[in-house]
């Protein structure tokens, strides 16, 4: 075997005891995997007992959710698909939207010990590298506080990474399939996935050692169950290309001048994005940044990896280079680098973990999860000490009552913005609620329900806004010259020394 190469039947058939850190084999998967999913157990639980309100994308999702459809937008839909049923299984609820984030949060960590492990053969290897996301801010803080897609993309790009890993290992009928349901659920979780599937697949097939599963006969089916999977969506995608592409304006495509700025952002986010991680690196395994590799099969991973980021950052170079694509947003960027625990984890020995205290490692993302949980928790109950007051203090409750003073309890909500129409379909499940944002579905046309409502957050005109009028009359062909019931001024939840003014008119 040459030094670029990689024995995968080495990784699986090794079982020398000194790949295990000493002091740290003994670690338990399912004990750690058991403290992983209470991590997420605690988040769940503190965000459906803090407040009845959605954050902004949690609203989206509520609103989406009430149709089962091929597509919602610029985004693939399957966040969508999955939470329409665990709203079906768990109620239109805040439940359902942290229930559904929360699992898939922890499949992402758990793909990550998984993979790790069965590059390593340590388990403590794998907390490792598992852990070391919670040093990913945008991962750690952004993806559970609001974000959905990503979250799905985290999720799906570790358990294909993991996939992958059993497909060069084994060329099984299984594990054939498997590789198509993996390439199928990423393609439908987020665009940018498919950025992270070609570079992991360029990385293999770039390698003798690792070709030979994608020439095998087998992959055609792999194909063709990703094909399958994603041909409704990709359909509706080519009858509705304005709106399948709608969200590229995100990334601010400018002329061949912008370019050199854009590779200097471009480097500046990455940095930035693993800035924390590597401060944690430096800090517990400095040695790690340095370490020859004595291990051949370990020496594959690393090269397996490493072919992996080159075709990732040369990817993404090529659409600033070729696109002009001017800006990334680092919530976009992170979910492509959560492999970079797995690479720096495959180059430490057990000698230097040890010399290291590696035990002491995991005082960090312990710490780190416990501030995490502090300030989830100081951002809902705190605002009147911090004066931060997010989409969580809306008072959906008040608005709710104030909306049953006209004796209405189901029929159509028609809001002003779409966290609004969230927030209020979880006040009225049975209600059809929807807002100026669905004009981007195209040909979703909705069975009004009456009674009707409309509801507005507004200065002091008491006048129904334009761009809700407009949607009113062109899209939804309802008058919007309804009788004014009510103009009030509510206190947002949990500080009552701010308040939102509201306008509801009600047609019958």
């Amino acid at each position: 075997m040459n030094n670029n190469s990689i024995s995968f039947d080495a990784i699986r058939q090794a079982k020398d005891p000194s790949l295990l850190p000493s002091g740290l084999g003994e670690i338990s998967v399912v004990k750690f995997l058991f403290l992983l999913a209470l991590y997420f157990c605690l988040h769940m639980v503190l965000r459906v007992v803090s407040s009845p309100a959605l954050e902004l994308d949690e609203a989206e999702q509520i609103v989406l959710s009430q149709w089962l459809l091929p597509s919602y937008g610029s985004q693939p839909p399957l966040y969508t698909w999955l939470q329409f049923f665990f709203t079906k299984i768990v109620g239109t609820n805040v439940l359902a939207v942290s229930l559904l984030k929360n699992i898939l949060l922890f499949l992402a960590y758990m793909f990550i010990f998984l993979a790790t492990r069965r590059l390593t053969n340590s388990s403590a290897l794998a907390a490792i590298s598992s852990l070391s996301l919670l040093f990913i801010p945008q991962i750690s803080w952004g993806a559970q506080r609001d974000l959905t897609h990503s979250v799905l993309l985290l999720a799906s790009a570790s358990a294909f990474f993991y996939v992958t890993l059993r497909l060069l290992e084994s060329h099984t009928l299984h594990d054939y399939i498997f590789f198509g349901i993996a390439t199928g659920l990423g393609i439908l979780s987020k665009h940018n996935f498919s950025i992270f599937a070609a570079a992991l697949i360029i990385a293999c097939v770039s390698s003798s050692s690792t070709r030979s599963p994608f020439l095998h006969p087998y992959i055609l089916l792999s194909i063709l169950i990703a094909g399958v999977m994603v041909t409704p969506y990709l359909r509706w995608a080519s009858a509705h290309p304005l709106v399948a592409v709608f969200g590229t304006h995100k990334f601010h495509m400018a002329s061949i001048k912008a370019v050199p700025g854009a590779l200097l952002r471009f480097c500046l986010h990455i940095i930035a994005i693993l800035a924390p991680l590597l401060v944690v690196y430096g800090v517990f395994f400095r040695q790690g940044f340095t370490i020859k590799r004595k291990v051949e099969h370990k020496k594959g991973n690393q090269v397996l990896l490493t072919r992996f980021f080159l075709a990732l950052f040369g990817i993404l170079i090529f659409l600033i280079v070729a696109f002009h694509v001017t800006k990334f947003k680092n919530r976009w960027l992170a979910p492509l680098l959560i492999l970079v625990p797995i690479y720096f984890t495959t180059r430490l020995e057990p000698e230097v973990i040890e010399a290291y205290r590696a035990k002491h490692f995991f005082i960090a993302p312990t710490a780190v999860a416990t501030l995490i949980i502090l300030f989830m928790t100081v951002r809902i109950f705190g605002p009147t000490l911090t004066g931060f007051v997010t989409d969580l203090h809306y008072p959906s409750r008040a608005v709710a009552q104030e909306i049953r003073t006209t004796r209405f309890e189901q029929g159509t909500i028609v809001a002003d913005r779409q966290v609004t129409a969230g927030n209020l379909k979880i006040q009225f499940p049975r209600s059809l609620v929807l807002s100026p944002s669905l004009k981007r579905l195209g040909n979703l046309r909705p069975q009004l329900k009456h009674p009707i409502v409309i509801l507005w957050e507004n200065d002091n005109k008491h006048t129904i806004p334009r761009k809700l009028k407009n949607y009113m009359e062109n899209v939804l062909h309802i008058s919007s010259q309804a009788k004014i019931l009510t103009y009030k001024r509510l206190p947002m939840y949990l500080y009552p020394d701010r308040y939102i003014r509201i306008g509801i008119a009600f047609l019958e």
